[in-house]
């Protein structure tokens, strides 16, 4: 299962990254949970709507194998923030991210996440990342420890704290 997290406005980027799913789909059969406030069909695709809710979101991305988070090449898509990113390697769950933007600082390629720079990139990463097991848990619980070290809630207070004193 392969898991994207996001508002109906952002669904756009699932749109633009029809084709590369479609590719994917063909060589490795997946289903795309698109957990949001809208459904999403895409022709080629399983797709399955699950509502997005607050206290069932983490459960809801915990379900799924790889979390996606596909940026269209533009300059609104380039000042993101990185959210999604976060979300997935907060509750251990393998990423392919487009390599854009805050991902950039966020995902270090290979250890914590799969960064792609175009549709063919997004799709090999994603058949890789779903072809490989070992991969998968690699990127997981390197995603969380990393999570765990730098934006917890007590981290990013004291972070807050210092820089208020300056």
């Amino acid at each position: 299962t392969v898991g994207w997290l996001g508002t109906g406005i952002n669904l756009a980027y699932l749109r633009w990254a029809a084709p590369a799913l479609c590719e994917a789909a063909t060589r490795t059969p997946f289903r795309l949970r698109v957990i949001s406030d809208r459904p999403l069909h895409l022709s080629g695709v399983a797709t399955e709507f699950q509502p997005w809710a607050l206290v069932t979101q983490d459960d809801d991305l915990r379900r799924c194998d790889v979390g996606i988070m596909p940026l269209s090449p533009d300059p609104y898509s380039a000042g993101k923030s990185a959210y999604k990113l976060l979300q997935y390697f907060a509750t251990g769950v393998p990423a392919v991210a487009s390599d854009l933007g805050m991902n950039r600082l966020i995902a270090d390629h290979e250890r914590n996440c799969l960064l792609a720079a175009d549709l063919p990139a997004f799709a090999a990463a994603l058949v890789r990342l779903l072809d490989d097991e070992t991969l998968r848990q690699a990127l997981a619980t390197n995603g969380r420890t990393m999570v765990q070290r730098e934006y917890t809630r007590t981290v990013v207070a004291a972070k807050l704290a210092t820089a208020l004193r300056r």
